[in-house]
């Protein structure tokens, strides 16, 4: 792929658990809760070294993780075990180790659920989920938590089907009476974290696939309208040719600016320099001796290690 690309590639998976996100022979370090249950902020820092390292052996040079979403309703279908769990400090401390493990081989990290899962019980595969959070609770817990993130240098959120009717509020100074998933709210994503938050990175949707996504328009106008309200970039699409037909739609019948369009190609092509992919020595091939760090001695271990450490009791008879 990125020898026959022009421009190279940005290579994405859900390192989350460990190699294993891109390999099936890669390391399953265990799921983020299971490190959090260790009580030890370096084993996450070695599951960010994990996922980083052999993620770079097969070519990726982003993951979307880790998740910073906080558990606080365990019957939420999408985050629960996939976070750090419900204690804010331990979450925001765990994800700066995960980062900088990651970072330190040069693999782009992306913070997620903006603007916060883990409230509600619904699934974004099958509809919008909602934050229901006040504003000032808000910024008490994930918003502190991706505020410090973001000051720390983030460079990639993703925008969640989650909608935030207080965020809503905040800025049309009415009452919310529509669920706007924040993926295609100008409110969340623009005003918030753009203007507020001061985010000046790469903004990227969840899988457009979920039924959140569309769930307050069709697919002809969301995609041209994620780009326009403040996403730089689609996860997935539908149909290859058809997405991209509504998005020369979408600019043709002025749903999206030439200002916004040039803007996200900006984005992109920004985080793709912070990495040294534009360089004319950018080293975007592989070669197969790499390959032998997938499941190595060292990561294995870790693997157990952190396995032993986060048994936990949950009931003393």
């Amino acid at each position: 792929m990125q020898e026959n690309s022009k421009i190279p590639l940005l290579i994405s998976a859900n390192l989350e658990d460990g190699g294993n996100g891109i390999a099936h022979t890669g390391t399953y370090m265990g799921r983020q809760m299971l490190i959090a249950a260790t009580n030890q902020v370096d084993m996450a820092y070695k599951l960010g070294k994990v996922c980083a390292l052999e993620g770079k052996a097969v070519g990726v040079n982003r993951t979307f993780s880790p998740v910073i979403d906080i558990d606080y309703n365990f019957r939420n279908p999408i985050t629960n075990v996939r976070t750090f769990g419900s204690d804010m400090a331990r979450v925001l401390d765990m994800s700066n180790a995960y980062i900088e493990g990651a970072s330190e081989e040069n693999i782009l990290c992306t913070l997620k659920h903006f603007p916060g899962d883990g409230i509600d019980e619904r699934d974004q595969h099958l509809v919008a989920s909602v934050n229901t959070q006040s504003i000032e609770t808000w910024e008490k817990s994930y918003g502190k938590i991706y505020a410090d993130l973001i000051d720390d240098g983030a460079k990639v959120v993703m925008a969640g089907h989650i909608a935030m009717p207080s965020m809503e509020e905040l800025y049309d100074g009415a009452p919310c009476r529509e669920v706007i998933p924040a993926s295609l709210s100008k409110n969340i994503m623009q005003k918030h974290l753009r203007e507020k938050m001061n985010f000046n990175g790469l903004i990227v949707t969840d899988a457009t696939l979920m039924v959140g996504f569309t769930s307050v328009s069709e697919r002809e106008s969301a995609v041209p309208l994620a780009i326009e309200n403040g996403s730089d970039m689609l996860l997935f699409t539908r149909d290859l040719d058809e997405d991209i037909n509504y998005m020369k739609q979408g600019y043709k019948k002025g749903i999206l600016s030439e200002q916004r369009l040039n803007e996200a190609v900006t984005k992109i092509l920004a985080l793709k320099a912070s990495i040294g992919l534009l360089e004319d020595n950018a080293v975007i091939t592989r070669n197969e001796s790499e390959l032998t760090i997938l499941r190595n001695k060292e990561h294995v271990s870790w693997a157990k290690e952190a396995a032993d450490l986060g048994i936990t009791m949950v009931k003393d008879t």
